[in-house]
């Protein structure tokens, strides 16, 4: 069986004012597989990645968010 390590990014932003006010989470669906529903940027960490390198990795590669930081 072959183990494949994942990294998830859960990205936030907020608190904002006016009427959406309030801490947000970025959730896409994906256009080629709706069938897999709601969900957050994400991948595999290729050999030799930090998991803190690949988050970074997968959530810019899928947003196109150019300057994120690990928390």
């Amino acid at each position: 069986m072959t183990i494949k390590r994942k990294a998830f990014a859960y990205i936030t932003s907020g608190p904002t004012s006016g009427p959406t006010s309030g801490h947000r989470l970025l959730v896409f669906s994906h256009p080629l597989s709706p069938e897999a529903g709601i969900q957050v940027p994400a991948g595999t960490i290729d050999d030799g990645e930090t998991p803190e390198e690949a988050v970074l990795r997968e959530a810019s590669q899928e947003t196109g968010l150019p300057s994120l930081t690990v928390v």
